[in-house]
């Protein structure tokens, strides 16, 4: 599948995240995590200072639309908006 973002919407591809702590604990499903993603695409209208393939931090494990991946990868595929990006992640 290939997909275009329209208006002001943004394609992310979102991180798995860690089911065990450094130490070897095992969290529970409900977490409260912070959600990173990268982004994969931007559309048109989007005014944000990010590009293709930054990392962002979500404002909520649930933000955005979920897509079918289009391609194997380690993520869910979500459709968000600029209001969904709390920061971007410089490492």
């Amino acid at each position: 599948m290939r997909y275009v973002v329209t208006g002001k919407r943004i394609l992310v591809v979102v991180e798995k995240a860690e089911t065990k702590t450094a130490s070897g604990l095992i969290m529970p499903d409900n977490n409260k995590l912070p959600t990173y993603a990268t982004i994969f695409s931007i559309g048109a209208e989007a005014e944000g200072p990010y590009t293709i393939g930054d990392r962002v931090l979500l404002s909520s494990r649930y933000a955005g639309t979920i897509v079918p991946p289009s391609d194997e990868s380690n993520g869910d595929w979500r459709v968000i908006t600029e209001n969904d990006i709390v920061v971007i992640v410089f490492e």
